[in-house]
């Protein structure tokens, strides 16, 4: 047949020339006798490494296959992250990673017979991920909502995911974007835990809170005594006012100057839309008004405008 050159594997254990099948010639020229085998020069089979984060302890073990174990592993070419080494034993790239980035390299397997096989490979290290919104705004009940949450570091795109509690019942997150979005229906305070996950699986878990009020109560307005009623009765006047959608509660206040506000302090009447006076002074005028609170103590004025009436003699 046609003779061939190739690498073998003497008997003596020296690495030569096969020319044809049966004879070998060393780097010096000498011939010998071999082993009819040929030899395979060591082969990387990891095709890729792992994303890494700062901070993070990082181990990947590189494989190979063929020549003649055991290997001895090196970097023949750029540099591994700050922070990793080599193992030039077990093959296992580990330790601390210090800094961002990608870092390119060669790695070099040598054999027992010293033949070696080589591969490019890279490692990306990451910053840590971190979920960046410290609180959410309130939230109303019956009024649309909108939030984003946010997060820093990490690479690629972020999922997001509820990981602990619930949000307000009517709330929902949207995993791609971490927005929380709908109209709540129930007041109170929800307590719970998002998770960023990012485009190589690092997370970052956080508590947060989202408090509803209830529904700002509704329109209503004064009924008795009317605006700029006259000559009312100094003692056991009584101040009524309709009702207002979702109030649980009333407060009305009474002033003798019009300057909007009270100089006393408001009064609740519990659920009562009416209220009796004590004795007033007499030919004395007096602006009044009257405001609703909800379950969470939002308060809203009826038509925000003062009634005013004149006490008689």
């Amino acid at each position: 047949g046609a003779t061939a050159t190739i690498g073998i594997e003497n008997s003596d254990g020296t690495v030569g020339t096969q020319i044809g099948y049966n004879q070998a010639v060393l780097a010096d020229g000498t011939a010998l006798r071999c082993t009819d085998r040929p030899v395979n020069s060591p082969t990387i089979t990891t095709a890729s490494l792992a994303v890494g984060t700062v901070g993070a302890a990082y181990s990947q073990t590189l494989t190979g296959s063929a020549g003649t174990t055991p290997y001895t592993w090196s970097i023949s070419s750029g540099a591994l992250p700050a922070g990793l080494s080599l193992n030039a034993s077990s093959g296992e790239i580990s330790g601390l990673p210090t800094t961002a980035g990608t870092s390119n390299f060669t790695v070099k397997v040598t054999d027992n017979a010293a033949l070696i096989g080589t591969r490019a490979l890279s490692i990306v290290i990451g910053t840590p991920v971190s979920v960046s919104t410290s609180t959410l705004a309130g939230a109303t009940v019956g009024t649309s909502y909108s939030a984003t949450i946010a997060a820093t570091g990490g690479t690629g795109s972020y999922t997001w995911a509820l990981t602990g509690g619930a949000l307000p019942a009517g709330l929902s997150i949207a995993t791609g974007t971490g927005r929380v979005t709908g109209t709540p229906t129930t007041a109170g305070t929800a307590n719970f835990t998002v998770t960023a996950t990012d485009g190589v699986g690092r997370t970052s878990a956080k508590p947060l809170s989202i408090t509803v009020s209830g529904a700002i109560p509704g329109s209503f307005n004064k009924s008795t005594p009317s605006n700029n009623a006259s000559s009312r009765p100094r003692n056991g006047l009584v101040l009524s006012w309709a009702a207002s959608t979702g109030a649980v509660s009333y407060e009305y206040c009474i002033d003798t100057s019009r300057n909007s506000t009270c100089n006393s302090s408001w009064v609740s009447v519990g659920s009562a839309r009416s209220v009796t006076l004590g004795l007033l002074p007499s030919k004395t005028s007096h602006e009044w008004q009257v405001r609703a609170v909800n379950t969470t103590g939002t308060r809203v004025a009826n038509n925000g405008t003062w009634w005013k009436f004149t006490t008689a003699t």
